[in-house]
């Protein structure tokens, strides 16, 4: 299978090959759980998103976007999610994702290190009120030039309406422009940033990763041809396109195959199983929480899912005899594990004709232009198959760096150039990797990386708290939670988990980062020179919730 370099030609092209087939089918999960029936919220042609695409970029253009701008997109599994990258990438921005369980102090942050342009939220989706967080940062951050809200804009609102700028964008006075943009006259390069993806990791502050459409497009073709995918599939997404892995299945991957893209808003175990069944859904990526969110659902039993022949697993840590129990419950599909990061996309991924031991009890294959090793706790010495040690990468879907951070991004690297991935696995005789563990301090939640160090140091500043370490606990649906283990000033007077989740609450903390448990201990172990040892923690605290 030959794979394009620029998505806009591509695109254009599928536009003129089959304009009429459906491109887009998104799902109102909302609306579907009040009326108790699916509810589709939108329908779109291959040929209605192309004009979509052109005529945005147009109104994008004459905003005052540029080559090389930032333009956040805090949007939920909408169609104008795509139609929006797109046009960014017509004329030759940045897509900077952030997930809509974010709010305005995360938002801000990752706003203000991006120096972003323009931010582009819902009018409406839950409770939360992104306009108004938008004219909120709009009066903080002097480089936001304009907030474009996707609905209906109130009157009064300095949000500009995503869907006037459309119309404006398709007038007969902007035909030239239009042209200009359909000719990719403007459009990113294979090698320009077109993609900014947000990760913590040890430092707990929000690290800027970007790629380009070369870094992506290496990897993401190949795991395609690994997992034998065509134009012919109906690709199925719910895990948002705000993370690095929502956004490489449900917008890059598709734009590869030309394929159709099914998309729901929010995660519905029993929403998914109709709308597998009813658009006949052929791959979906899938995060082990939604495979036992689907499983243990009351009708999955007389669902007909059998048109779902792949899916990659991947996004957090599941128990390997979870996998192959899923693997048994729905043997029409075949699960084929994949591991990856937002600094290197997708990394390893299983194949539909491995063994079911193989796509059971390991995280697959280096997909071909990646190498991996493992090595020692100093990255400098290559170990034994099937000994554990540090994984180290060479990719050319390798980031091209973090964003202003030269320091992390030299940091990150062997002195011998490989990249130090901070995961622990174990490669075997036949060179499947199994990930057992992680030598950097993170914890993964529902595939969410948290970031621990910015939660200790908040729930450090609690007047009853001497001292705090964050944990990953084990949890059989989302592979870990949050736990607070708290040294007290007075073990007289305990802090409750309902009385640090407010305080966190009250500090704006996303609330998927705010610890499940508290677990209080009468002093933390240390280093000699103070520091907390935070492996002792994990190995005394973790097993009391297996």
């Amino acid at each position: 299978m030959a794979y394009p370099t620029s998505l806009l030609t591509e695109f254009r092209r599928w536009a003129e090959r089959k304009p009429a087939q459906r491109a887009v089918l998104d799902h109102d999960v909302y609306a579907s759980r009040a009326r108790g029936e699916l509810v589709v919220r939108s329908s779109r042609t291959v040929l209605q998103m192309w004009d979509d695409v052109t005529a945005l970029a147009v109104s994008l253009r004459q905003l005052g976007l540029l080559r090389g701008d930032m333009v956040a997109l805090q949007l939920p599994n909408w169609h104008e999610w795509l139609v929006t990258h797109l046009a960014c990438y017509a004329i030759g921005a940045v897509t900077m994702p952030i997930s809509p369980v974010f709010r305005t102090r995360d938002v801000a942050r990752q706003l203000d290190i991006a120096d972003v342009r323009a931010l582009v939220v819902p009018t409406s989706f839950g409770s939360f009120d992104y306009l108004a967080m938008g004219a909120e940062l709009q009066g903080t951050n002097a480089g936001l030039k304009v907030v474009i809200g996707v609905g209906e804009v109130p009157a009064g609102s300095s949000a500009l309406a995503w869907h006037e700028l459309t119309r404006l964008g398709s007038g007969p006075d902007r035909a030239q422009l239009r042209s200009d943009i359909a000719a990719g006259r403007y459009a990113n390069g294979v090698d320009d940033p077109m993609l900014l993806n947000f990760t913590s990791g040890t430092t707990g502050e929000p690290k800027g990763v970007l790629h380009s459409t070369a870094t992506i497009n290496s990897v993401v073709g190949s795991a395609a041809a690994r997992l034998e995918l065509t134009q012919d599939e109906t690709v199925f997404v719910a895990n948002t396109l705000g993370h690095a892995g929502g956004f490489l299945n449900g917008i890059y991957l598709p734009l590869l195959l030309s394929a159709p893209i099914v998309y729901m808003d929010l995660w519905d175990a029993g929403l998914a199983l109709q709308v597998i069944e009813r658009e006949r859904i052929t791959y979906g990526p899938a995060m082990p929480p939604y495979l036992i969110d689907m499983i243990n659902h009351p009708s999955f039993a007389r669902a007909d899912i059998s048109s779902w022949r792949t899916a990659r697993v991947s996004g957090g840590i599941m128990p390997h005899e979870v996998i192959a129990q899923l693997h048994r419950q729905i043997p029409t599909i075949r699960l084929c594990p994949g591991w990856g990061m937002s600094e290197l996309s997708y990394v390893t991924c299983g194949s539909p004709h491995d063994p079911v031991e193989k796509l059971s009890y390991t995280d697959g294959r280096p997909l071909d232009p990646c190498q991996i090793q493992i090595r020692d706790e100093l990255g400098e010495r290559e170990l034994p198959l099937g000994e554990a040690g540090e994984i180290v990468v060479r990719s050319p879907g390798l980031t091209a760096g973090y964003l202003g951070r030269s320091e992390l991004t030299a940091a990150a690297f062997t002195a011998d150039g490989w990249f130090r991935s901070g995961d622990v696995g174990r490669v075997d005789a036949d060179g499947y990797l199994t990930i057992v563990g992680r030598s950097k301090d993170i914890v993964l939640r529902g595939g969410e990386n948290v970031p621990v160090v910015e939660i200790e140091a908040m729930i450090a500043e609690h007047p009853r708290v001497a001292a705090v370490a964050v944990i990953g606990v084990p949890d059989a649906r989302l592979g870990e939670r949050v736990c607070a283990v708290l040294e007290l000033t007075d073990p007289a007077t305990p802090v409750t988990v309902d009385e640090l989740r407010g305080y966190l609450a009250d500090k704006e903390l996303t609330r998927q980062f705010i610890p499940e448990y508290v677990v209080t201990v009468e002093r933390l172990p240390r280093t000699p020179s103070g520091k907390i040892r935070k492996v002792i923690v994990r190995d005394e605290v973790a097993p009391r919730f297996t």
